[in-house]
């Protein structure tokens, strides 16, 4: 009896801690897993300002060249001036790279006969297309119109590359007339700032062919490449069309 009350008593603790609160047992660390941040919504990157636009400076300012003023007066009022603009038609004259006698001669003799106009002249044209107007045609339009004046516009060619500049011609038994116009002409080139040749005498059928004064102008040289590129734009024309109406006016007076 003793020897159950003495185990009783001895085993009373263990059962009453039993039945007590029972006890949280952590589990064992293992290795954990790799954290992964948060996803967040994504972030709208505002895009780099644009480069602050250039300041605009205008360019440096160049000397325009320009063909010769309009004339103010009406110096030529009664004077009739035969335009010609030379070949033309299935004849295209000198040729280069940049084009075409025939075509640089007619745009040279439109604006002639332009600024003729204004200083009260009567032109006549021989040519205004681009048609084939025989040589005798030509001359004969100066004596049929009683012309105080035949202007014959060409562009010349040489198998010399470095003949270049503004020329005239006239016949060898040229007018007092003819001979003042063509130093006229050449003077007016020269204030047009135009590279000139110089007067020269030969008997072209549209120089003789008729008993009225007459000049030849070579405008410039298709077979040099300074030349033809200087004829092939408007401007450069129209300073060769302002020098030779001043050249008329002058000669005619």
């Amino acid at each position: 009896m003793t020897r159950r009350l003495l185990a009783a008593a001895l085993l009373a603790p263990l059962v009453l801690a039993g039945c007590g609160t029972p006890t949280r047992v952590e589990p064992t660390p293992s290795t954990p897993a790799p954290v992964r941040p948060p996803r967040s919504a994504p972030t709208e990157v505002a895009p780099p300002p644009p480069p602050p636009a250039p300041t605009f400076r205008p360019p440096a300012s160049r000397p325009e060249s320009r063909p010769a003023p309009a004339p103010t007066d009406r110096s030529l009022a009664g004077r009739v001036v035969v335009v010609d603009a030379g070949h033309g038609g299935v004849d295209p004259g000198a040729r280069s790279s940049y084009g075409t006698e025939k075509e640089i001669v007619l745009d040279v003799a439109r604006k002639v006969a332009a600024g003729l106009r204004r200083s009260g002249a009567s032109v006549h044209m021989t040519r205004d297309g681009d048609v084939k107007i025989p040589l005798d045609d030509r001359a004969a339009a100066a004596d049929r119109l009683g012309a105080d004046l035949l202007v014959s516009i060409h562009a010349d060619s040489a198998e010399n590359r470095s003949a270049h500049g503004f020329g005239v011609w006239i016949a060898r038994s040229a007018r007092r007339e003819s001979v003042r116009v063509a130093e006229a002409l050449m003077e007016e080139a020269q204030r047009a700032g135009l590279s000139l040749r110089s007067i020269h005498r030969a008997d072209f059928r549209v120089l003789v062919g008729h008993r009225r004064p007459s000049v030849l102008v070579e405008t410039g040289f298709l077979s040099n490449d300074a030349d033809a590129r200087r004829l092939a734009t408007a401007d450069h024309r129209s300073r060769v069309a302002g020098a030779i109406v001043a050249g008329v006016r002058r000669g005619l007076r």
